[in-house]
């Protein structure tokens, strides 16, 4: 009889772990139903799964487009939005004015009277001097003489009364309404406008900028830290005249004073220049502003005029230690005299020769 074999018993502390049973899969709980719909997005349980739209930073101005008119039209574009003042029947921008007008208003050479806004001559200031690109008492600072921050440019905007003086009561856009910009940003929008007006020749590139910033046609400037603000548009009601202001706070005097002498030297070298986007070539009359003669003695100022069939533009960069504000008017009509905006442009001066610098305690 075979030795019958007895069954397997494990050792002691070897026992196999008894077997899990394999969990049942759970299902997604079912959500509850909504007792009212929405029309302008997920559900309430849902809202968390949808991923949340990004935010973006406003883009910074770019200066205004201009091209030359060829009716009495004036086209603005500040900041990321178009804002087109229109007179007459196209598209326009570069505000000149009349050929034959020299220092008169288009009012004065079509047989018009004065304006009604002029005041006069502003009585002599204390000190005043003539003019120069650079200052001729220059104002020195141990540190940097304005900050970089937005208190500098709301120091500098004029009183609204100065500005309503010349008949332009509608305020188009004030300090704030757009995000700060760089030299090279302006570059970039400036040679837009410039290829698309079909422009030249290259030296007159500058007038295109209009904001405080000098550069050569393919010579982009580098990525800096001053910043660029537009501190207001402001026109009149019948859209003729159109003023707007800029601020460039630089690194320091020295790079403003080194901006206000290639601004001047880059008026001398440019006559004319000529248009041809609109199909017909338009001639545009460059010359460098004369001197002020009552101006602050720490400041320095550099412009230009354009005179065409269109209109006028005038522009002025005054200049006090790391800061330059632009002061710039198009005009397509009767209203702002060339004389009255180079004394609103003197008043302005000598409020930014009023502002406090560090070493007076600012």
């Amino acid at each position: 009889m075979e030795d019958e074999i007895p069954p397997f018993a494990p050792p002691s502390g070897a026992l196999l772990p008894p077997v899990q049973p394999t969990p049942a899969p759970q299902s997604t709980p079912a959500y509850p139903p909504q007792t009212t719909s929405s029309p302008y997005g997920p559900p309430p349980q849902l809202a968390a799964l949808v991923p949340a739209a990004p935010s973006y930073a406003p883009l910074p101005p770019p200066p205004p487009r201009r091209r030359l008119p060829r009716n009495s039209v004036i086209g603005i574009v500040a900041g990321s939005a178009a804002i087109l003042v229109i007179v007459g029947g196209a598209f326009g921008a570069s505000a000149l004015v009349l050929h034959a007008m020299g220092p008169a208003s288009a009012a004065h050479s079509s047989g018009g009277s004065s304006s009604p806004h002029s005041s006069g001559p502003s009585a002599p200031h204390p000190g005043g001097v003539t003019s120069s690109a650079v200052a001729s008492q220059p104002l020195r600072c141990t540190k940097t003489c304005f900050a970089n921050d937005s208190l500098v440019p709301a120091d500098t905007v004029p009183p609204p009364g100065s500005i309503t003086a010349l008949g332009l009561t509608k305020t188009v856009d004030s300090l704030g309404d757009y995000s700060s910009s760089t030299a090279s940003d302006e570059y970039d929008q400036t040679l837009t406008g410039w290829n698309d007006s079909q422009a030249a020749p290259s030296q007159c590139f500058f007038t295109y900028f209009q904001s405080p910033v000098v550069a050569a046609l393919g010579s982009r400037p580098d990525r800096d830290i001053t910043e660029i603000d537009y501190s207001g548009t402001h026109t009149d009601t019948a859209k003729n005249n159109t003023l707007t202001q800029s601020v460039r706070i630089f690194a320091n005097s020295s790079d403003a004073e080194a901006h206000m002498r290639q601004l001047s030297a880059s008026v001398s070298e440019c006559r004319q220049y000529h248009t041809s986007d609109s199909g017909d070539r338009v001639d545009v009359d460059v010359r460098a502003t004369e001197a002020f003669t009552d101006f602050p003695s720490s400041e320095g100022a550099v412009g230009w005029t354009e005179t065409s069939v269109g209109g006028r533009y005038e522009s002025i960069d005054v200049q006090r230690g790391n800061l330059v504000v632009r002061t710039s008017l198009q005009s397509v009509g009767p209203g702002v005299t060339e004389e009255e905006f180079r004394s609103f442009v003197d008043d302005d001066a000598w409020q930014i020769a009023s502002m406090l610098t560090p070493g007076d305690g600012h």
